[in-house]
């Protein structure tokens, strides 16, 4: 029988195929699902919001951020199937259908957050411990606290409860704490189960300004992130937001000068929008775009001729999913 290319027959583009998960999975390796990193479900059902603190939530920018994880449950098989055909080459899904990605628009619409608006930047070196006693009112003591990561049982211990006479000041410590935790548990998640970082807590000193900023741009940039990594070979667990896939360092004072050329393309990022007008018509297999896309995309992800028994695989709760 004839010897089945899964692609792609042109590497000029996807250079980095032997790096990539898809070349386990069509030897037979790696077929169990990625293990996702998400604390969302965990977050949204631990922490309930006094309603005295919605206001600061909406003026911050996160109003729909705090209501999208109501009982959210990530699907580990899907999210590991979308990481197969991710290609970080192109930051691309590579279907049979053509290559898809997530947008900002994407993005905004799913969160709620700000597209355009100043980017999301700051420092990694901080006295942490002096900043949450300024923008929190309560110095995390030294066991609870390690570099720029906080522990999410010290945070929800001192904030979850909002006490009835509380002023408006220490109302808006607890939004702050809050948002942290929604930050941590979300949107820009780590591999940690108990950790959240306290990095973008600066940005929430004055709400106003945090709701003018592109918090969507970090989310998507993270995200990126996340599914580069975990499309490499032997990879076995990834993190980001990953509720926007099932729903549809910076340097100090070289920060500037390091970074230029991307601060460059944002600044003039107004000029690059893209002013043609769509396609509402399906492109035909046999045209220019297809006829190339064939050759450069891994058309085939597991040997379809030798396809494991399905097995039950857990989802991260108590919900299981046949795959």
């Amino acid at each position: 029988m004839e010897e089945i290319n899964p692609g792609p027959i042109n590497r000029r583009v996807l250079y980095l195929q032997r790096q990539h998960r898809s070349e386990d999975v069509w030897a037979g390796r790696n077929l169990d699902p990625l293990t996702c990193r998400s604390r969302q479900a965990y977050a949204m059902t631990r922490w309930v919001p006094h309603e005295r603190m919605e206001p600061y939530i909406r003026r911050a920018g996160f109003y729909h951020v705090h209501r999208l994880g109501e009982r959210f449950q990530v699907d580990w098989p899907l999210i590991t199937a979308l990481v197969e055909r991710w290609r970080q080459e192109t930051h691309t899904f590579h279907l049979t259908v053509g290559e898809v990605t997530v947008t900002l628009q994407d993005v905004g619409i799913l969160t709620g957050l700000r597209v355009d608006g100043l980017p999301v930047t700051g420092v990694t070196h901080r006295d942490w411990r002096g900043l949450c006693q300024d923008l929190l009112g309560v110095q995390p003591p030294v066991n609870a606290i390690r570099g720029s990561s906080l522990k999410i049982s010290w945070l929800r211990e001192q904030f979850a409860v909002l006490p009835e006479d509380a002023t408006e000041d220490v109302v808006q410590k607890h939004d702050r704490a809050y948002i942290i935790y929604l930050i941590g548990g979300q949107l820009l998640p780590d591999k940690s189960s108990s950790l959240v970082q306290l990095l973008c807590l600066p940005l929430l000193r004055d709400f106003d300004y945090s709701g003018s900023l592109s918090w969507v741009g970090a989310v998507l940039a993270y995200l990126y992130r996340g599914l580069c990594r975990a499309c490499q070979r032997n990879v076995r667990e990834i993190c980001g937001p990953l509720c926007l896939l099932q729903l549809r360092q910076l340097k100090m004072s070289q920060f500037a000068n390091y970074h230029q050329c991307y601060i460059n393309l944002w600044a003039n990022r107004l000029d690059q929008i893209v002013t043609g007008v769509p396609s509402t018509v399906p492109l035909p297999r046999d045209g220019e775009y297809f006829t190339r896309y064939r050759r450069i995309t891994r058309r085939l992800i597991s040997t379809p001729t030798d396809q494991p028994p399905m097995v039950f695989h857990p989802l991260g709760g108590r919900r299981l999913a046949m795959v």
